[in-house]
């Protein structure tokens, strides 16, 4: 796996329609863009967990092969309700407007997701603050010559087929930037550094390739062997 980084920059694509205001839909909010390609981007509310939930099943489940396919649909069913699960976990503590009351050192976390402009979400991402893991720490500290223990860090993140090539993925980075800048002016866990990272298979051209283009670089990499223990 490699650990791609960048330091945050003002976003030059999207265009900023409304700033932290709750934004109704019992869970988002935050912020909402519309992008160069008219891709909506805005934090996720209640109404959009089923069409979240059958956007990742459909990217990160892996089909069974060979004599077990025939369970292929059972498992996916398995998977869909597992992501049902944590999808409902994260909303609860989704921000801005589910995070009031809570401790200042605790993270931040939200769910964003874009739109086409029927509506439909056709993209989202998880953008969370987060304490930076060691080895990665003293790649980053030696990069960028000061210690880096916090960063925003970006997951999950998953485009449909049909609105990929079409800047999704790049509006959803930058919506990530922007959440980045806007935690660090007012202090938090994962943003004080100005760094945000995600992690992605080395083979993931495609992914890479992505987010070279949004100004990542790679900052660490997974010895040969994690696969042994489960990374």
């Amino acid at each position: 796996v490699n650990v791609l980084h960048r330091n945050r920059r003002r976003p030059p694509g999207p265009v900023k329609v409304s700033s932290c205001a709750a934004a109704g839909g019992g869970g988002g909010g935050g912020f909402a863009w519309v992008s160069k390609t008219n891709n909506q981007v805005s934090c996720a509310t209640d109404e959009d967990v089923g069409a979240i939930v059958n956007l990742q099943t459909d990217a990160f489940h892996v089909p069974m092969e060979g004599p077990l396919s025939v369970m292929d649909s059972l498992m996916k069913q398995q998977f869909n309700a597992e992501v049902l699960s944590l999808m409902r976990s994260k909303m609860r503590a989704q921000w801005p407007t589910k995070f009031q009351g809570r401790k200042p050192e605790e993270a931040r976390y939200t769910v964003v997701v874009a739109r086409n402009e029927g509506g439909d979400v056709v993209g989202v991402c998880d953008v969370c603050e987060a304490k930076v893991e060691q080895r990665l720490a003293q790649s980053l500290s030696e990069k960028h010559g000061t210690a880096v223990d916090n960063y925003v860090f970006v997951s999950c993140m998953a485009v449909a087929p049909e609105a990929r090539r079409r800047g999704v993925a790049s509006a959803l980075l930058d919506a990530a930037s922007e959440l980045a800048g806007e935690w660090r002016s007012d202090g938090g866990v994962g943003s004080a550094a100005g760094i945000i990272g995600l992690d992605v298979y080395q083979d993931n051209m495609v992914a890479i390739k992505v987010y070279e283009a949004n100004g990542y670089t790679r900052a660490t990499a997974d010895p040969p062997w994690s696969w042994a223990y489960g990374q």
